[in-house]
């Protein structure tokens, strides 16, 4: 019963059942004036008086013919018997003195060598049978045996009921064109639109997944058009995506063999002076090995931001462990230790939490989205001017949480230099957590923002 009822739950089985119940009745209404107007044809072609007289006659003739031509008696009427059985859609009957003596489809036939009278007195009038009335309304015709005793004969003809079985079962024939045409008919905008969903499937095997597949009606074929456009997008999303990240990192790559290979080459160039020797005395000798100390780990610091960036970028968000964390967890985490080492380095803090509105959660990897912060406080740790103060925010707004950091940028930016890995490595980050990273520069100020999507907390029963 479930099975019915959810096959009719589909608008096109509900439109299929419809098209064949509608198609059905029409041809079922249209049975039975086609076949009254069959039978009209053949009765007024087969059962008129003067066509069926002279069908008979013409038996009538042939059998005629037979009992001459076979010199057959009337004591010899088993003969004719034998080959009436030989003749289809017909049958005769004899009279002898109005008694029925002879049918040809039922009753007692003459034993050959006995006389019609001896048959008559000894079977006919002993089972009681009633001679034939003057006064009934049937044709006889004479048949003259070789032995020159004459019968009346009837004769009857349903040769036409071949005819009538042909009209059954073509009026049933016509009826089920009838019913396969109307079909069809209701179907024909259906089949149409599958035959162009075929074809727009092989143009998109072809290659060209630019290729929009036609999206018509409301029912099942209409929502595959558009699960199959949505999933054509999606692959071209994919591709588009996966092309970015891969001349993303053929950037980065780019960049970074530039970044590496300046400090290299001091390095390089300083432990070749050693090597040679071309130092004037021991202090210049332990600049060029603090040199050398500087640029290795510079060095050690790209390579580490290039290794954490690609591990990041290469795992998949199933490798991911989530957890249900509470947004003022996050913000008393944040408060008690980043900001609280960045106040001891003599930074100012001035935060703005929101903490009437932090009541929801985040399904996150605290591990992941720590190295989120790490690098924000670190950059601002390494480019912000301590001498202005830096300014936190968090809200829950619109169903996310939002966390914000306003520096000022420092003047004096020589010292340190930026890859933009870290940036890079935190917008991954968010983008596997469904959320957003956002930096930019509004001035002399340089903000970072990050968004969590939120999970309401679950109220537990009273």
């Amino acid at each position: 019963m479930s099975k019915i009822k959810n096959l009719f739950s589909k608008k096109l089985a509900r439109e299929l059942v419809l098209a064949v119940t509608i198609s059905l009745l029409i041809a079922y209404l249209a049975y039975e004036p086609l076949s009254d107007f069959g039978y009209y044809l053949l009765d007024k072609t087969f059962m008129s008086p003067s066509y069926i007289k002279s069908v008979e006659e013409d038996f009538v003739q042939e059998l005629q013919n037979f009992v001459t031509e076979n010199q057959i008696t009337s004591k010899e009427i088993s003969k004719v018997h034998k080959w009436m059985k030989e003749q289809n859609n017909t049958s005769v009957s004899f009279f002898y003195k109005d008694y029925e003596i002879f049918n040809s489809d039922f009753g007692t036939v003459p034993t050959e060598g006995d006389s019609l009278e001896d048959y008559l007195n000894q079977y006919i009038k002993n089972s009681y049978a009633e001679p034939v009335p003057e006064e009934t309304a049937i044709t006889l015709y004479k048949i003259t045996f070789t032995d020159q005793i004459t019968l009346d004969t009837q004769v009857y003809c349903y040769f036409y009921v071949k005819y009538y079985v042909v009209l059954y079962y073509a009026t049933l024939f016509f009826c089920f064109v009838i019913f396969l045409v109307l079909f069809l008919f209701f179907i024909h905008r259906k089949i149409q639109y599958i035959n162009k969903l075929a074809e727009d499937l092989e143009i998109l095997e072809g290659g060209d997944l630019h290729y929009k597949v036609r999206e018509n009606g409301c029912d099942e074929l209409y929502r595959l058009a558009v699960g199959i456009n949505q999933m054509r997008e999606s692959i071209i999303e994919r591709d588009e995506n996966e092309q970015a990240v891969k001349e993303a990192h053929q950037k980065l790559i780019t960049a970074m063999s530039h970044d590496l290979r300046t400090p290299l080459t001091s390095l390089i160039g300083y432990v070749e002076l050693l090597i040679l020797g071309r130092y004037q005395n021991q202090e210049q000798l332990q600049n060029f090995l603090g040199h050398i100390k500087n640029k290795a780990y510079k060095i050690k610091q790209l390579s580490d931001k290039l290794f954490e960036y690609f591990l990041v970028s290469e795992r998949g968000e199933e490798a991911y462990q989530k957890e249900l964390i509470p947004t003022m967890n996050l913000i008393t985490g944040l408060s008690d230790d980043q900001l609280f080492t960045l106040e001891s380095e003599g930074f100012k803090i001035q935060s703005e939490f929101d903490l009437d509105s932090l009541k929801s959660e985040c399904c996150l990897d605290i591990e992941y989205v720590q190295r989120t912060l790490d690098n924000i406080l670190s950059n601002i740790h390494k480019y912000a001017d301590a001498g202005y103060p830096l300014h936190v925010m968090s809200k829950e707004k619109d169903g996310y949480f939002l966390l914000e950091f306003h520096n000022r940028i420092a003047e004096d930016l020589s010292a340190h230099e930026s890859t933009g890995i870290g940036i890079k490595t935190c917008e991954r980050i968010m983008h596997i957590h469904g959320g957003f990273f956002e930096c930019y520069k509004d001035g002399v100020w340089f903000i970072s923002r990050i968004k969590l999507p939120v999970i309401q907390k679950s109220s537990s029963p009273e």
